[in-house]
């Protein structure tokens, strides 16, 4: 899963925007995902194109 290898991954760039407890519970169990059709999916794939696009443009957060 893409959102697993984002997490092992502790220079992506959107790390700092993520609450990795709950992305990590729902990398260790698709299910949390199943919230009805394509919703469901819609917030882990914004996290993925985010983590893209920072990537593309060679973003770095200060926090």
């Amino acid at each position: 899963m893409r959102l697993r290898d984002l997490l092992a991954d502790t220079a992506a760039p959107v790390r700092p925007l993520l609450d990795l407890p709950a992305a990590r519970r729902v990398s260790e169990d698709p299910r949390l995902l199943d919230r009805g059709g394509w919703l469901g999916r819609a917030d882990v794939e914004m996290v993925l194109h985010l983590d893209a696009w920072l990537r593309r443009l060679s973003v770095r957060l200060a926090l």
